[in-house]
């Protein structure tokens, strides 16, 4: 238990503790690791009302509990988690120096207002969320890991101008939760939002990232007040349900952007599928001020969805049209003499 401080200049000390035991900073107490070969393990570590600082410094546990507690690093310092970390109902404080990181291989659980600050970069496998997380200053928050699910209501995520929440390949998330996004949301893995994105910032989808389906019902929608930028060969996944007449939508408020340079996979989800009646139309993005950069979308073997193009999905054929303030897709009539069919099919190899 440390009440006073604790400082480690040029160490190397391991605390080696049990399920039922665990090393213990409180009462204002600190740990210093002052210098950047100071190096501390432990398995359980409990900081309550105290801090922890370092230097370029490396510290390693396996199971880390901060609540009222402080974390300020500096240079190239290392967190290293192995099994998970909690932040307590009073909340916590990470600062990280330029290159300094947290990487937790397993669960990030907030169960307080989490702040996390500076330059650095915290990696977590899964990040549970119970509270708030800002992401501040010039610091990155990454997740890594499938199977994040954020969809309590009192819980909210708040990325600063400068900052940047990225869901890397493999990771996985689904978020009907507010995330207020001044900074940017970068999609390399799948991010499944539903609800509402508000801020000045960018949602960017990037090659190989996808974004959708909105939720599980087929009349999900997803609105973002940040620029919505799908870039070249990443994934817009949207469900139709013919039998409902429904189809999911994403609400872009400020702009949109589909890739010009190689075109963005469309992977529509069809669900309860039947033979709709030709002219029925589906909303599938929205742009209600105008603003979206040409580019199209491209189906799973490259090729092009332009203006008019058509596709089948499931017991229907649709034709895609990119409007001045929204993209749809219209059921058409497949049988032979349709030449207004045939007209826009031909549309297909033409540019926008």
């Amino acid at each position: 238990a440390i009440e006073g401080l604790l400082e480690l200049k040029e160490s190397w000390v391991i605390f080696n503790t049990t399920a039922d035991e665990q090393m213990r900073v409180f009462n204002g107490g600190k740990i210093l690791l002052s210098t950047s070969s100071s190096v501390l393990e432990t398995d359980y570590l409990d900081v309550d009302d105290g801090s922890i600082e370092m230097a370029g410094s490396t510290l390693s546990v396996e199971d880390i509990t901060l609540n009222k507690a402080s974390v300020l690093t500096d240079g190239s310092a290392r967190i290293l988690v192995s099994r998970g970390m909690e932040i307590g109902p009073a909340g916590s404080t990470i600062t990280l120096g330029t290159d300094s990181r947290v990487i937790v291989n397993g669960t990030l659980l907030n169960l307080g207002d989490l702040t996390i600050g500076g330059k650095g970069t915290v990696v977590t496998t899964i990040l549970a969320l119970l509270g708030t997380v800002g992401i501040t200053e010039s610091t990155s928050l990454v997740i890594t890991g499938d199977s994040n699910t954020w969809n309590n209501p009192q819980t909210s995520i708040d990325i600063d101008p400068k900052a940047n929440l990225t869901i890397q390949p493999g990771g996985d998330v689904f978020s009907s939760i507010p995330i207020r996004n001044d900074g940017t949301l970068r999609v390399e893995g799948s991010f499944k939002p539903l609800g509402e994105m508000t801020g000045d910032g960018v949602l960017q989808v990037d090659t190989q990232g996808t974004l959708g389906p909105f939720g599980i019902q087929s009349n999900g929608t997803f609105t973002a007040s940040p620029r919505v930028d799908m870039n070249a060969l990443s994934t817009f996944k949207v469900q139709i349900d013919p039998t409902a007449g429904q189809a999911q939508k994403l609400i872009a408020s400020t702009s949109f952007s589909l890739s010009t340079l190689l075109g963005v996979y469309l992977e529509p989800d069809i669900s309860n599928d039947r033979v709709l009646t030709p002219g029925t139309q589906f909303v599938i993005v929205e742009y209600p001020q105008g603003n979206v950069v040409g580019g199209h979308f491209i189906r799973p073997d490259n090729s092009p969805l332009k203006d008019g193009g058509t596709f089948t999905a499931g017991l229907n054929t649709y034709r895609i049209n990119y409007n001045s303030t929204n993209i749809t897709l219209t059921v058409v009539d497949t049988s032979a003499g349709h030449a207004i069919d045939d007209y826009y099919k031909a549309l297909q190899d033409q540019t926008l």
